[in-house]
Formats: structure tokens, sequence, C-alpha cells
């Protein structure tokens, strides 16, 4: 297999669940959408109630126009008005359901911008024996963000239970299952996926993750471990124990490097290395020929037979780590493809790569949107030469910020609400257009950083 030490590919799916997904186990989680959420029906009049007048027209009304906190409040206020008087049992009951609905449909907004932290907050305010069905989803998907496997396994087998025609609920409890090695159970739910109807949305192909799920399994038959301090390592008998060594200490040397430079921290779950063999590691992966390794969730480099040691190997493993620490950083959430490509081609080198000798090229340097869309679905030749203007915005943006602040602003990108480009770059003294525009014109100007 073919592979240049230039591209090293982390896979980013920003779809949802509705568009087909080409890798089975992409590294960012899909954003959960809301199924069909509604207060309850109408209430019946009954005698208690026909000479109470009930504000539920106008709850609805506020509901319908995601108005939640204030339907919230009038809720309150009717709750209120109960209390001090007689009032009807029934409604009052009513009340404390939609309640619970409302705060979920309340947390959902943070949930769509990848914002757990907000939205568990609200959903735990939900007592426990009155959780809404769809806020199960909510827990099982911050659970699996957080890669708590039990708890995202518990949540969402409960709500496949009432709601066993969710495809996306099924998709990410068939993860959590591969994620805890449970292989069987995650083929069975993908078979089960191949017999849902697809309900309007676009087919997807499921026999790549058939194929990816079955090549784990076969492989993990025979797979050793090793853990040690932040790190597992899982590889092949053929792996000798010079090599692993050599893993171990390029691990740790590259995430000291980024605490010491970036203040990143190290991470606070274990991050796993899987050394797949070459042919596996293209059915697992199903990634072109050109990566020399990815990052879905786990690091995964291919060795081969004689699994010699290489510089392509540890520039591949220092990259893929600077994937592995960005998204722990943020808690597993989309980032800009050209920010944490160009941040993990700097780390690539032990001393970082802080240079770059400009090589004659006819590409034209990239429009300001392109670097925001994931590198995976462009040809090869785009692909590479993308890999190449983030690495320079990246070294532009390095070298206008100083040591100094960029340490600042990476410890400001974790506590943003969103991680957009701007509000990225926004953390020093650039915009991103003014960074975009600033190497554009260095590049066409082919100067070398």
């Amino acid at each position: 297999m073919a592979k240049k030490p230039w591209m090293v590919l982390a896979f980013l799916i920003l779809g949802s669940a509705a568009k087909p997904v080409p890798v089975p186990s992409p590294r960012v989680e899909p954003i959960p959408t809301l199924p069909e959420l509604a207060l309850e029906k109408p209430l019946h009049a009954s005698e208690a109630m026909a000479e109470f007048v009930t504000r539920e027209e106008d709850i609805r009304k506020l509901f319908s126009e995601k108005h939640y906190e204030d339907a919230l409040g009038l809720i309150e206020s009717e709750v209120k008005k109960l209390n001090s008087g007689n009032g009807s049992s029934d409604y009052r009951a009513w009340l404390d359901r939609q309640k619970w609905i409302l705060k979920t449909a309340q947390a959902w907004p943070l949930l769509e911008k990848q914002n757990c932290n907000g939205a568990m907050d609200i959903l735990r305010e939900i007592p426990s024996d009155k959780i809404p069905a769809v806020a199960l989803k909510a827990f099982g998907y911050c659970k699996l963000m957080a890669r708590e496997w039990p708890d995202a396994d518990t949540y969402l087998t409960q709500y496949i239970q009432t709601q066993n025609q969710d495809k996306e609920a099924v998709q990410m409890l068939a993860r959590v299952k591969e994620y805890q090695g449970l292989f069987e159970e995650a083929i069975d739910l993908t078979h089960k996926l191949e017999k849902m109807p697809d309900g309007g949305a676009a087919p997807v192909d499921l026999e790549p993750i058939k194929r990816s799920l079955a090549a784990k399994q076969d492989e993990s038959e025979k797979q050793l471990m090793m853990e040690t301090g932040f790190f597992r390592i899982h590889y092949q008998p053929n792996v000798g124990p010079d090599f692993i060594e050599k893993v171990v200490e390029t691990l740790n040397k590259t995430a000291s490097k980024l605490n010491l430079d970036f203040g990143i921290d190290y991470p606070s779950n274990v991050v796993d290395i899987y050394f797949h063999s070459e042919e596996r590691f293209g059915e697992i992966t199903h990634s072109p020929n050109w990566a020399a390794g990815i990052y879905d969730g786990q690091i995964r480099l291919p060795v081969g037979q004689d699994a010699v040691w290489s510089e392509e190997t540890e520039r591949s493993i220092r990259h893929e780590l600077a994937h592995a620490l960005l998204s722990e950083m943020v808690g597993r959430r989309n980032l800009p493809t050209w920010f944490q490509e160009g941040f993990a081609q700097m780390a690539e080198c032990e001393d970082l790569c802080l240079h770059y000798e400009y090589a004659a090229t006819t590409q034209k340097f990239f429009p300001i949107e392109k670097f925001d869309e994931t590198f995976m679905k462009m040809p090869t030749r785009e692909a590479q030469v993308a890999y190449k203007q983030s690495f320079y915005m990246m070294l532009l943006l390095q070298r206008h910020q100083g040591v100094a602040n960029m340490k600042q602003m990476f410890s400001l990108i974790e506590g943003l609400s969103v991680l957009s480009s701007a509000d990225i770059v926004e953390q020093g003294a650039w915009t991103f257009p003014m960074l975009h525009q600033y190497a554009k014109q260095a590049w066409e100007g082919q100067l070398s950083l």
C-alpha cells in the first residue's frame, strides 16, 4: 500500500446518519437529530375541570414557536395558582409531565452544538422516574462522547426498547458495542439496521461497516496489549519489544512537547493505539491508499510484516497523537479541518515542524470556505495541497502570535461554545479572514515560512 508521509489522515464525518458514511468509525460522532417531540395530547375535560380555565393552548403555542423558557415559566405560574386553590389534579399532572418534555427540547440546541456539558446540566434536572424517552437518546449520545461506554450502552438500550426504529440511535449503540470490544453485538445491530426502513433518508452503505467490524473482531483475537501511563497499545505478535519501546517513547515525548509548547493537557481518558497489518488497516479504515494513519476515536496505524521502525512511523504517531489530544481537549467536538490538520503537521517533528520551504506549484490558494471541508472527499492532488496550505496557515499563525499567545489561544479554545474557524482565531489578535488573506498573499508570493 503506497503511503506518503505528508498525508496522515484523520477522518471527519460531519454529516448525520441520513448521509452515506464512507468509513465505519468516524472520529467525531454524528450530531443526534431530535426525534419528533411534542407535548401530550389535549386534556379531556372532566367534571373537575368543567369550570376551570387552563393555559394549555398558550403553552402549546409557545412550544411550537420554540419559546421553551417562556413555556416553562407559564407552567411554573400555573402550578403556583393551582397550589393556592383547588384546581384540577389532571391539569396539575399534565403540567408536570410537559415540563420535562420542554426541558428535553430546551437541551437539544446545545446538543446540536455538541455542548454536552450544557445539555446535561438541563437534562439532569429531570427526575429519574420522569425522563422522556427522547432524553435517553441525549444521555446516551453524551456518554458516548465522554467515552463512558457502560452508561452509553444502558441509556441507548433503554431508548431503543421504546423507539426501535430510530436508525441513528441503533448506529450509536453499535458503535458503543464496538468500542467495548463486543463485536458480535455490534455486527448484530448492523444487521438490524439493514432490515429497518429508510424513512425517506438517503440509504447508508453498511457493507464497509460490516467488513470493518469483522476484520476488527478477527484481528482482536490475536492482538497483544500493553498499557503504559496515558496510553494503551494494541499490536500483533510480529511486533517486537524494541518497536513498542520506541512507540512508548515517541508518545510520551510528543505529549510532553505539546503540553510544554501549547499547554495541551495530558489526556484524561486512556488513548488507544492500534497497529494493524497493512491488509487489515485497509479493511478496517477504508482509507485512501496514501493514508499513513488515521484517528477515528483510536489511533490506527499500519505496520508491515517485518515491523521495522521508521521515520514515517514516528511522524505518523506524532501526527495522530496531536489529533487525539486536540479531540480530548475539546470534548471530542468538531474542529475546523485546516486547524487540526495544520496543527497535527506541526507536531510531526520531534522539535515541532516550524518551517515550510515553499515548493513551486501551480495551485492557487484555496478559497476560505474550502478549509472547513473534510479533505478526505477531495481528489488526491487537491487533498495534498489542502494539507500543505493548512500547515502554511498554522505556521503563519504561530509566527504572528508567538509562543505565549499561542498557549493562551489554546487555553481559551476549550471553553468556546462554538468551535468555528472565526471563533478560534479570534482568541488571538487576528480574525480568520485576516489569517486567510495574509496566508494567500504569502503563498502566492512563494514565501517560505
